[in-house]
């Protein structure tokens, strides 16, 4: 398993002109039609990441931004996967190592990701080395109570506020057809007026209840 220098990742902006070989590599790996191997899940990321350098894409934070790359442009990846693949990536990039292991894959590193950074390279040449399988290193880290996280059913209210990702990555221009609000009744913009107002101020309360976990 031979090491990669520990870099940040620096890659000059993709062109609209110099993205469609990435779409296209892209659009490839989707099908093949089945779960991809490690190392194909860290070529998907990286990428991606040439991707993120593209200006249209330079304002929207991780979340929103698989979201808008999947909403526009034709990948071949759910956004789930690009998620997933795009943090195989950048895990491996800063850890300093190649996805090229002989005994190790997603399972392994889905659950390393639980780990302090601290920890993670170092469990993970040690899994490798003595060749665990995932279920072997889930039980190291509840042995030795290193999860950071644990694997649980997302709250109700955390779906809701992840609902709002389409809304806030949508461009003003396209949720209001300005051309068509003279055509609605005073009494249709108050309404609007006040349901926005409202989610407003929810969203503002459920964000400092937030802000006060971090």
């Amino acid at each position: 398993m031979p090491d990669v220098p520990n870099r940040k990742t620096t890659k000059a902006k993709a062109t609209p002109k110099s993205r469609e070989p990435i779409l296209e590599e892209l659009r490839a790996m989707a099908g093949m039609r089945r779960q991809l191997m490690l190392p194909e899940a860290y070529r998907v990321g990286e990428l991606l990441t040439e991707l993120t350098q593209h200006e249209q894409y330079a304002h929207y934070d991780d979340s929103l931004w698989f979201r808008e790359v999947h909403r526009t442009l034709d990948t071949g990846f759910s956004v789930t996967s690009l998620c997933r693949y795009h943090h195989v990536y950048e895990m491996l990039t800063r850890l300093g190592l190649s996805p090229e292991f002989e005994h190790l894959g997603m399972a392994h590193l889905r659950v390393v990701a639980m780990l302090p950074k601290s920890r993670q390279r170092t469990v993970i040449k040690r899994a490798e080395k003595e060749r665990w399988t995932s279920r072997r290193l889930e039980r190291m880290l509840d042995e030795e109570g290193l999860r950071t996280r644990e694997r649980r059913r997302t709250p109700v209210f955390a779906k809701r506020i992840r609902e709002l990702r389409g809304f806030a990555a949508e461009p003003v221009k396209n949720l209001v057809d300005f051309a068509g609000i003279d055509g609605l009744a005073a009494e249709q913009l108050k309404e609007l007026v006040e349901i926005l107002g409202a989610a407003e101020g929810r969203a503002k309360r459920v964000r400092e209840k937030l802000q006060k976990r971090l």
